[in-house]
């Protein structure tokens, strides 16, 4: 696979989480620390909800770095490739363009029409694109469901930002947990205390099938280049 290099790094953000839940389940579903006993330790049972909380930190590493890194590849393959700016999808050019649009909006109103015409004559030009690295999702983007399909759209990648019988209902949970927790507006016991073992579970193999569907589908877009098309 044409990503196959960023595997480990998600596998290890994976492995985390998975982790967490592996220490929940020693504490929660063994022997004297049943349910039942945890309920009667109040230190263990702190320290239950505590991993269960961190869990979503660890989960929506994997799939952020997952979305952010497959942009990254994407980008590199745009700017190594020396693709014309009129062989591009118009809503990539959306991406690329950043600049152009950037000096629209903030130039002064007199001169807003030249831009304007400069920035339409761009779209049709046989330059080569230059892409800026800030025009992209980058470190620090919060991925949750309309993040993905908005990518999917603006990247012209075909089928769905899911896999079949998934529709990413625990992705915007995920990293409205994680944010939270990240930020301090909740404590990870606090968080944890919501969820049983089982549920996040559930959670966990939503995000490994969501990030392999990542890797799998944007390998396959730069294969296929879907995004080029010819205007003329």
């Amino acid at each position: 696979m044409i990503f196959e290099h960023l595997f480990p790094g998600y596998e290890d953000r994976l492995r985390q989480a998975k982790i967490f839940l592996s220490q929940v389940e020693d504490l929660e579903g063994r022997g004297e620390y049943s349910e039942l006993a945890l309920s009667r330790d109040s230190s263990r049972s702190l320290l239950a909800k505590n991993y269960k909380g961190f869990f979503f930190v660890a989960a929506y590493a994997a799939l952020e770095f997952t979305v952010t890194k497959c942009c990254s590849e994407f980008v590199s393959h745009i700017k190594n490739n020396g693709y014309p700016l009129n062989s591009l999808e118009c809503n990539l050019l959306a991406f690329v363009l950043e600049p152009e649009f950037q000096a629209v909006y903030s130039c002064k109103e007199e001169d807003r029409l030249k831009k304007k015409a400069s920035l339409v004559r761009r779209v049709y030009s046989s330059e080569t694109a230059r892409v800026a690295d800030s025009s992209f999702p980058g470190e620090g983007m919060n991925v949750g469901r309309q993040q993905l399909r908005d990518l999917w759209d603006v990247m012209n990648i075909p089928g769905r930002p899911f896999p079949e019988r998934c529709n990413g209902d625990y992705l915007d949970e995920i990293k409205n947990n994680r944010n939270a927790v990240a930020h301090g507006r909740e404590t990870a016991h606090d968080i944890g205390r919501r969820y049983t073992l089982e549920e996040l579970g559930e959670r966990l193999e939503e995000v490994k099938n969501v990030c392999e569907h990542v890797f799998s589908s944007f390998a396959q877009h730069v294969q296929d280049e879907p995004f080029l098309v010819n205007r003329f």
